[in-house]
């Protein structure tokens, strides 16, 4: 028979409605339920959230793990740089990590659920593995990027074989970071991208381009690279803008360098946007740039694409599975700034060849990350990570 109900754990989750943290999880969440399956969530407290409650119907339960002033280790994308300079932090995710696992245990007895998935090795299926063997369920651990960069080596790379030892089945999302799992731990991995927002991310004829706005959106930290657009501005002509959509350390840096540059007036920064905005800028956006190094998947590639908008994307890691060169868009593979420059303004000045490159993309992503398809997908893993352990405990299946 069929999982039909399942536990989510997890670090990062939609706070609220329309909040961007970890919001493919409630696409992924949704697309569950629309193919019959409950998923109920064990997530970090935040300060001003309830105990539990449902986001866009999904019935979320929050653990608390200190006080309100230092509930800050989730959702902000620093949880692993906190830890390591700070021991009181490290304190809290020992806390949060056991209060986690006590949460997922009584959420598991409450709902009747056969499952528990575990998004990141780091800190969920860490913290939960040990609950899934008492109370005799398999765990699906689904690592999503961050946790396969954290575990190459030293304590981390021997936690995350622990963690990842006795999972039923192990995910990534992306063929590239299924590779770099593996070198971590000889686990089988299967390839199970998470689902887009298709209702949202989608083309609107009544949104008319910007034919000379470039887009960047993530965090404007190193790893994204923004950067490398804002020195290539200086190699576009002089009616091009860039809006950098995101927040970071690096957001003061950028801007003076935009100045000293001499394009100051051609960068704006929007900061973080809501889901529904960001599907707009996507759509008004005349391409959508994504220099990203070592992108676990490319969320941000492929919703442009699902919107129409033609992507320029870094020829690097997971990216690879969604912008195949001169076929879904147009892959980078240089690192100079003029290289990026020199890109952007061919698909500026071919607005045919970008409408054809989204159109292929599109049709790409609706076979890769629509949420049917993807629910087929991870219902399939759920049955065989279920049947696996029946083995494993030697009972007879189903």
């Amino acid at each position: 028979m069929s999982v039909r109900r399942v536990v989510f754990v997890t670090h990062n989750v939609p706070r609220h409605p329309g909040d961007a943290a970890g919001a493919f999880l409630l696409d992924l969440a949704r697309a569950l339920g629309d193919a019959g399956v409950a998923v109920h969530v064990v997530a970090p407290h935040a300060p001003g959230l309830p105990a539990r409650h449902a986001i866009d119907g999904i019935d979320v339960v929050r653990v608390r793990y200190a006080p309100d002033a230092r509930e800050t280790l989730a959702y902000t994308g620093t949880m692993a740089e906190q830890v390591t300079r700070s021991p009181r932090a490290a304190l809290d995710l020992v806390s949060l990590m056991r209060a986690t696992a006590a949460a997922t245990r009584a959420l598991v007895r409450e709902v009747g659920a056969p499952l528990v998935h575990a998004h990141w090795w780091f800190p969920s299926a860490l913290a939960v593995g040990g609950t899934a063997r008492a109370l005799d369920v398999p765990l699906v651990s689904t690592s999503h990027g961050s946790d396969v960069r954290l575990a190459r080596g030293g304590i981390a790379r021997r936690l995350a074989r622990h963690a990842l030892r006795d999972a039923s089945a192990v995910t990534t999302v992306s063929r590239w970071l299924g590779d770099a799992l593996q070198r971590v731990a000889p686990v089988p991995v299967s390839i199970a991208p998470m689902p887009a927002d298709t209702a949202r991310f989608r083309p609107d004829a009544g949104a008319p381009r910007d034919p000379r706005r470039v887009l960047f959106v993530g965090r404007l930290n190193a790893q994204k690279d923004p950067a490398t657009l804002v020195e290539a501005m200086a190699t576009l002509p002089p009616d091009v803008t860039l809006e950098l959509v995101g927040d970071g350390a690096l957001r003061e840096g950028l801007a003076a360098r935009a100045r000293a540059l001499g394009v100051g007036d051609r960068v704006t920064f929007a900061g973080q946007v809501g889901r529904d905005a960001l599907a707009d800028r996507m759509r008004r956006a005349a391409v959508v740039a994504v220099p990203s190094r070592g992108e676990g998947f490319g969320l941000v590639a492929a919703e442009a694409l699902l919107c129409g908008t033609p992507v320029v994307a870094r020829d690097d890691a997971g990216l690879r599975d969604i912008v195949r060169d001169g076929e879904t868009g147009v892959a980078v593979r240089d690192d100079a700034p003029a290289a990026w420059g020199h890109a952007i303004g061919a698909l500026l000045a071919e607005p045919a060849r970008g409408a054809a490159l989204a159109g292929a993309g599109r049709e790409a992503m609706l076979a890769l990350v629509a949420p049917d398809a993807v629910a087929r997908r991870h219902l399939a893993i759920y049955d065989e990570a279920v049947a696996r352990h029946a083995r494993r405990r030697g009972t007879p299946r189903g």
